[in-house]
């Protein structure tokens, strides 16, 4: 039986890909599954739920036998999306949601080409995506949640280059999240019409992330 493609949202530090995504997995008769990542980090945070947690042993010997869609190493610790995860929620009768970074949509695309994925790419405004990341992590303002800001900030304007410079290909839709709610409207329209990027919309979109990337934080 043929599946519709997993969703996976993409977009920078501070977007609101976790809201959005939450919207999606909570509205009545959602067809989304969250697909959980698999992490050799410690459990800790508001997030902890969203990640399966295994040894450095047992995370490499998946990768070993081709039983992760892709990963990374960050941090110290690796990440990344099992094949299980997908394989229970299309056993569920539902489409697997995934919020990935770019390179993992780029790994999907060149390692698991018969895996019918429709990415969309989520952005806003830099002025408000600073402001969400500074609302959200600053705190009380000590010296290390600022340099986690800037490096995240530093972080989303290695994205945007990249994006700039020939990986708007990656993904099939652009959203603009002015309003989670809204977004996530959009998102789901989008994907049910499996509507694609049209080549004035990817104009538009290298023109908004070459500002983007000069844009002073």
């Amino acid at each position: 039986m043929m599946h519709a493609p997993a969703l996976i949202l993409v977009g920078p530090s501070g977007v609101g890909k976790n809201t959005v995504a939450e919207i999606l997995l909570g509205a009545k008769d959602s067809p989304f599954s969250y697909s959980r990542s698999l992490t050799t980090r410690d459990p800790r945070g508001t997030y902890a739920d969203e990640y399966l947690y295994v040894s450095e042993q047992e995370f490499l010997s998946r990768v070993q036998a081709g039983k992760m869609l892709e990963y990374t190493l960050y941090g110290g610790n690796y990440y990344g999306t099992p094949m299980s995860e997908v394989e229970r929620s299309h056993s569920e009768g539902k489409i697997p949601l995934m919020i990935l970074d770019i390179n993992g949509v780029e790994s999907i695309r060149r390692d698991h080409p018969s895996l019918p994925i429709f990415a969309v790419y989520l952005y806003a405004d830099p002025a408000q995506i600073r402001d969400r990341l500074q609302a959200r992590d600053l705190g009380d303002g000590c010296e290390e949640n600022r340099k986690r800001i800037a490096r995240r900030l530093e972080n989303n304007r290695e994205d945007f280059r990249s994006l700039a410079d020939g990986r708007l290909h990656l993904f099939d839709a652009f959203v603009e999240n002015l309003c989670a709610d809204a977004a996530a409207r959009e998102v789901l329209s989008i994907f049910e019409e499996r509507r694609l990027l049209s080549a004035q919309e990817a104009i538009t979109m290298r023109d908004y992330f070459l500002r983007a990337v000069n844009f002073e934080f």
